[in-house]
């Protein structure tokens, strides 16, 4: 399948139907300045988040506040803030 090949201001211009496309799986190839950039399909999330997904699986010791070692490994120092 050829890729259906644009100028920038196509892309300014059509950008949501651009991506519909692209989501189709066809290829997109934005030109600016005589230099090609496709515009390539994606994969959406396996599956959308949900609210509450995780019920039931966080114990309260998820909450508590990190030990001492912990913190400073994420912030590089000591500060308790």
């Amino acid at each position: 399948m050829d890729p259906h090949t644009v100028n920038l201001q196509q892309v300014k211009t059509q950008l949501s139907r651009l991506l519909d496309l692209a989501h189709g799986g066809e290829e997109i190839v934005a030109d600016k300045a005589e230099k090609p950039c496709s515009i390539d399909s994606f994969n959406p999330w396996p599956s959308p988040r949900r609210p509450g997904a995780l019920a039931g699986q966080i114990n309260g010791e998820f909450f508590h506040p990190l030990p001492d070692s912990e913190l400073e490994a994420w912030t590089g120092s000591n500060d308790k803030r």
